[in-house]
C-alpha cells in the first residue's frame, strides 16, 4: 500500500505493508486489483466494499469520519485460503498525527527537488 506525495520521480513515496493511514474527514481513494481471483476489499465499520477483479484497477472512494483502527477484510469467498487472509488495517487519525506518521516514513519531503 502506498502514499504518493508530490515528487515527480517518486522520491517521496511511502509504501507500507498491511495498513493504510489517512486523516479524518479527508476523501480517500484506494485502487484495488487482484492477481488471481475475484476478491473484495471491505472495511465493515465504514460500510466500504469494492470488488478486486483480476486485470482491472478499480477506484474505491470513502471519507472516514471517526478516528480509529479498522480491520480490512476480503468479503468474497475466494478459495481455500479465504478464512486465513489477513488483509490489514485502516488507521484513521487527526491531520496532525497523520502528518507526523507520514513524515516519519518519508523523511519529511514535501516539495519537488
Amino acid at each position: 500500500m502506498g502514499v504518493f506525495r508530490v515528487h515527480a520521480n517518486g522520491k517521496d513515496d511511502v509504501q507500507v505493508l498491511n495498513e493504510i493511514h489517512c486523516p479524518i474527514g479527508k476523501p480517500v481513494i484506494c485502487y484495488v486489483s487482484s492477481k488471481d481471483v475475484i476478491h473484495s476489499f471491505k472495511i465493515i465499520a465504514l460500510r466500504v466494499t469494492q470488488d478486486a477483479i483480476p486485470g482491472m484497477r478499480i477506484p474505491c472512494w470513502f471519507k472516514p469520519t471517526k478516528e480509529g483502527r479498522y480491520q480490512i477484510n476480503c468479503a468474497q469467498l475466494c478459495g481455500n485460503g479465504h478464512s486465513s487472509m489477513a488483509v490489514g488495517f485502516l488507521v484513521v487519525e487527526s491531520q496532525e498525527n497523520y502528518e507526523k506518521w507520514l513524515n516519519s516514513k518519508s523523511g519529511g519531503a514535501t516539495e519537488l527537488e
